[in-house]
């Protein structure tokens, strides 16, 4: 019969229930999952059957369950174990800090009670769901981050292969380095729960908090406790710099929107970037975007897109040996003849000239 087994889909934790040896279906939007009992073959709970992505469970088929997990607890779940390469704790206040590794085509969730920041360490596609705001696909590059609060379900869906540092900042610790003043609360970072962001000393605060962990550092608690003291307060910074920004001149672009546009523009080069497609990536009209787009570049977004793709063009041309039909295919030029025009209009050269010359 089926266990007491607790399952987490879509983003709506469910208990199933003992008793009953048929399939328990549940199904949203056309897209199901099976689990039955333990026939002997089957682990109780087994999933058997996983039509499309995201599902919740049908209405009355699932009791809902509560209370978030520790985030220790969480990747030593079986449906997080095998993409754990290690897990350690840092820290007098026992930070915990996990090695990550994740395959393409996985969706991984969780809810646990600590803040976790989680940077990536390769470039790849993901599409977030934090706290029911669903993103769309980006491309994450090396050192890029997201923050998400306590008690928050997340989920990551992932495109390609990707690996991680992910570290577990309980209340308690947050609470002790930073103030709750003007009523914002020690695991309240505003923007960076919202969308990617990136900063240096992030990146190598993590990855040294993880080596000491991996190497057993002689260094010994005060050490990480002031590497953790250090993360917080960047955390706090870049929060603080991004909602800084976009109250300084509502009207212009966050600097993680228009990151992410750039990924865009740049992994779709090879066809037609519309002002439509933009604007949807910024949850913004037409009018909108383009106006708020100017006013943070200081061009349309057509110029932008050209420049940028003459950029990279020029780029290759000078450093690569692809032959100019290729390149202008790749950077997005409808045809080499195309991509010469615009050369000569806009950088007073052909590309054959540039290569020949270097300059």
């Amino acid at each position: 019969m089926i266990e007491n087994t607790i399952w987490t889909s879509g983003r709506t934790p469910f208990q199933v229930g003992a008793g009953g040896q048929k399939p328990h279906a549940l199904v949203h939007h056309g897209i199901k999952i099976e689990t039955r009992g333990n026939s002997g073959r089957e682990p109780a709970g087994h999933i058997l059957q996983i039509e499309g992505q995201h599902c919740l469970p049908d209405r009355g088929a699932a009791k809902r369950t509560s209370a978030p997990i520790g985030f220790g607890e969480s990747v030593r779940r079986t449906d997080h174990r095998g993409y754990v390469r290690s897990y350690a704790t840092a820290g007098s206040n026992q930070v915990g800090i996990a090695d990550l590794s994740y395959p393409e085509s996985v969706t991984v969730e969780r809810a646990v009670s600590e803040l976790v920041l989680e940077i990536q360490m390769s470039s790849s596609t993901m599409a977030m769901d934090i706290g029911g705001a669903r993103r769309k696909p980006y491309v994450y590059r090396r050192g890029e981050f997201d923050v998400t609060p306590p008690d928050v379900p997340c989920a990551a869906r992932r495109f390609d292969p990707g690996a991680t540092i992910a570290v577990s900042l309980p209340r308690k610790v947050l609470g002790a380095v930073l103030e709750e003043e003007e009523g914002v609360a020690a695991t309240d970072f505003g923007p960076l729960h919202e969308a990617p962001a990136d900063s240096d000393l992030v990146l190598a605060i993590c990855v040294r908090l993880l080596k000491n962990a991996q190497s057993d550092a002689p260094f010994g608690l005060l050490y990480d406790d002031t590497l953790i003291h250090a993360l917080i307060l960047e955390l706090r910074r870049e929060a603080a710099e991004e909602h800084g920004a976009s109250i300084h001149d509502p009207h212009t672009l966050p600097a993680t929107l228009l990151r992410r546009i750039e990924d865009h523009i740049d992994n779709t080069s090879e066809e037609s970037v519309e002002l439509k497609g933009l604007a949807a990536l910024a949850g913004m009209s037409c009018t909108s975007f383009s106006r708020s787009f100017k006013r943070t570049t200081g061009q349309s977004p057509y110029q932008y897109v050209l420049k940028r793709r003459l950029n990279r063009a020029q780029s290759q041309i000078m450093q690569t040996k692809e032959p100019l039909a290729q390149i202008a295919f790749d950077c997005g030029f409808s045809s080499q003849a195309h991509m010469t025009t615009l050369f000569q209009r806009k950088l007073g050269v052909t590309p054959g000239q540039l290569r020949r010359t270097g300059c």
